[in-house]
């Protein structure tokens, strides 16, 4: 297990912040049930120190419905739309045939200032189709975590502290190849949770994006300190049963019945 800061590992009474690695087997077409997601052997575990602020983002998409009797009306909409302006058109090659008529000579400017008056003469057509605002989905929750680490007075040096724990981090969230020419393995999926209370628990989430930016000073060519951010993205669905009463999040393979922001 890597942890940040190792100088706090043995403090109970702070909140951790885990991310456990586990090879991802295989995934069903479909993301309801249990079985969904077959996963394989642990490959890792990061436990960060809580940090002062964690994003959760739960969305939900909705739009115009898009029924057959709407697309009838907006179709027939647009046909009346075409003849009104058909007539206009024809109006204006009367116009333009006029002026060449009544005077003597050809103007292009004037026959095409006429045609244009002609044609923008008619009504516009005044015709909207209200259709109902329906649901449509909910997006996937994510999660974002903004770490500070550095590297502190008793650690390891810092490459073994911060660096690889942080490089370990970045090819898991990546795939796999083996050689085979279009075949890959998934990338890792994780299990965040927060200890020693239960107030984040997500147990199949994909982890979407690292940034870094590191910071002097420089001990044997490597940096201090970082900012780290963490986007995960869960991987099941959301739907109102994931609630318990209290407002908690929970998944099927959840027994916890506390609360918090995210306890899946």
């Amino acid at each position: 297990m890597y942890v940040f800061p190792e100088y706090y590992q043995d403090r109970k009474d702070l909140l951790w912040i885990h991310f456990d690695a586990k090879e991802l087997i295989s995934q069903k077409g479909y993301a309801r049930g249990s079985n969904s997601i077959t996963t394989g052997k642990d490959l890792g575990q990061w436990k960060f120190l809580a940090p002062l602020e964690i994003s959760e983002e739960v969305a939900h998409e909705w739009g115009d419905y898009e029924g057959m009797g709407a697309r009838i009306a907006e179709k027939v909409g647009g046909i009346v739309k075409g003849i009104k302006e058909g007539a206009g058109i024809i109006g204006a090659g009367k116009g333009a045939f006029n002026t060449i008529k009544n005077k003597k000579g050809f103007d292009p400017i004037a026959i095409a200032k006429t045609a244009a008056v002609t044609a923008a003469g008619h009504d516009i057509e005044k015709q909207k189709v209200d259709t109902a605002f329906t649901y449509q989905g909910t997006r996937r929750r994510t999660f974002s975590f903004n770490f500070q680490v550095a590297y502190m007075p008793g650690d390891k040096d810092v490459y073994e502290s911060i660096h690889r724990p942080l490089q370990e981090l970045k090819k898991y969230s990546c795939p796999q190849v083996d050689g085979d020419i279009i075949g890959i393995k998934f990338p890792a999926i994780f299990k965040l949770y927060s200890y020693p209370s239960q107030m984040l628990r997500v147990n199949h989430a994909a982890l979407k994006g690292v940034q870094i930016t590191w910071k002097a000073p420089y001990i044997g060519g490597y940096a201090c300190h970082g900012d780290v951010l963490l986007t995960f993205t869960d991987i099941e669905p959301l739907y109102r049963k994931s609630f318990e009463s209290g407002g908690i999040i929970k998944t099927s393979e959840s027994t916890s019945k506390r609360g918090g922001i995210g306890g899946v």
